[in-house]
């Protein structure tokens, strides 16, 4: 998972190990508080999250 700044630019690496997408994807939302979250799974993205704001 990768939170990013309004400039497009990583600025925090989480590593997490999920059974499933649903399950990374639940956990991604508790970090879209302010920037944007990316999920991945290897080389595939599982999905972008927007703040909640």
């Amino acid at each position: 998972m990768y939170i990013i700044d309004n400039g497009g630019k990583i600025i925090e690496r989480i590593d997490l190990e999920c059974p499933n997408d649903a399950e990374a994807v639940s956990d991604g939302k508790t970090y879209a508080l302010k920037n944007d979250v990316e999920i991945w799974c290897g080389q595939r993205v599982v999905t972008v999250i927007h703040p909640l704001t």
